[in-house]
């Protein structure tokens, strides 16, 4: 991803058939004072590498509240951050995307930092799984919480096991009870065209299936879910 390499790199990919949707990056908004700076640098050089691969979006996170911070306090750091990111996204052909995470998982919530960031360089990355599992939050509400700013949308499955440590288990696509149907279809009513990305979290999930079994399985499950 460094210098000219990253031309090479993307040439690879074009001649696999293949499009960078993203590049990920772990830029948290909410941070101590001291770090504000590192972490929006962070995103900044992501978002150059983004632009470099043709990347349509880069991700960050919301990060967690300090014991105290109000709500109100945290939106408005949030979109004060989001909007320089969004200024120096924009001029590249880049949009940032924080994602249903951490303490920014509740819809309502990222809704209130989009209104507030009001920047068309800025949108969301829709994780499916987290507001149903983690809040128990309707797909359909979630959708129409932040359809206005839905750019690219995260699948996994999962069922309840409260032996687990976060209480569920992750499990292929179709096999749980996250209703993705039902958010698919809120998606192709609102006119959604955008990426359907699989997130299999095997580096911190060890007991999932190889990617060489999970991926093409998702992608047929997924396949027969758009079909009816």
């Amino acid at each position: 991803f460094g210098g000219a390499e990253i031309a090479a790199t993307r040439g690879r990919l074009a001649a696999a058939g293949l499009v960078a949707s993203m590049v990920l990056t772990s830029t948290r908004l909410i941070v101590p004072a001291g770090e504000v700076e590192a972490n929006l640098r962070l995103a900044e050089s992501h978002i150059d590498i983004a632009a470099a691969l043709g990347a349509l979006y880069i991700r960050v996170f919301g990060g967690q509240f300090p014991i105290g911070l109000s709500h109100a306090a945290a939106v408005a750091r949030a979109a004060e951050r989001l909007h320089r990111l969004g200024d120096h996204a924009g001029a590249r052909g880049v949009v940032v995307l924080l994602e249903t995470h951490d303490d920014f998982t509740d819809p309502a919530l990222l809704r209130r930092v989009m209104e507030a960031t009001d920047h068309p360089a800025v949108g969301v990355l829709w994780d499916v799984h987290h507001p149903f599992r983690i809040l128990g939050q309707p797909v359909e509400t979630a959708h129409a919480l932040l359809a206005p700013w839905v750019r690219s949308v995260d699948l996994k499955d999962s069922i309840a096991d409260r032996s687990a440590p976060l209480g569920y288990r992750y499990v292929p696509i179709g096999d749980g009870d996250v209703p993705i149907a039902a958010a698919l279809g809120c998606l192709r009513a609102d006119g959604y065209d955008g990426f359907l990305t699989f997130e299999w979290e095997k580096l911190w999930h060890p007991e999932l299936a190889a990617p060489d079994q999970a991926f093409p399985q998702f992608v047929g499950t997924l396949r027969r879910m758009l079909a009816t």
